[in-house]
């Protein structure tokens, strides 16, 4: 989702640009790793995955001179 701002000048245009990336705060996994349970009795354990998520929004501003 973004949004853009534009502004014609006599020399030039100008146009400022801001967004956000994953507007839905979703957590994407950026690494699975394996996570080991308890040893059962018969000496095996169970392992599981667990999602690791770093960044939910993600913001962004550009600015732009046209001439």
């Amino acid at each position: 989702m973004n949004a853009q701002f534009i502004k014609k000048k006599p020399n030039g245009t100008r146009i400022w640009e801001i967004g956000l990336y994953n507007t839905y705060a979703r957590n994407n996994p950026f690494m699975i790793i394996p996570h080991f349970n308890d040893i059962n009795n018969d000496g095996y354990g169970k392992i599981t995955l667990k999602q690791v998520s770093v960044f939910n929004l993600i913001p962004s501003v550009s600015y732009i001179y046209k001439f």
